[in-house]
């Protein structure tokens, strides 16, 4: 498997995206990752919306530090 990227949707929303294929394997990391970061209850992060082969986080660009949860997203999507 590819490693994941994390990219930009806007200012207030960040993908991360595993692979370009729709695959049960990727699906269950991007479960995992979800529900991670939902329980994880990150301080500005209004939601986190799987689908099957990425995840969107969507944030209060006021409330978060940018750079922090790109790294924090990068590390989750690794493990």
């Amino acid at each position: 498997m590819s490693k994941p990227r994390v990219v930009s949707a806007g200012d207030s929303t960040l993908i991360v995206e595993f692979e370009e294929r729709i695959d049960p394997a990727v699906n269950e990391r991007v479960i995992r990752l979800a529900a991670a970061l939902k329980s994880a209850a990150i301080a500005g992060v209004r939601d986190v919306v799987p689908t099957y082969r990425s995840v969107a986080v969507f944030f209060d660009p006021l409330r978060t530090q940018y750079d922090d949860l790109v790294r924090r997203l990068e590390r989750g999507a690794s493990g």
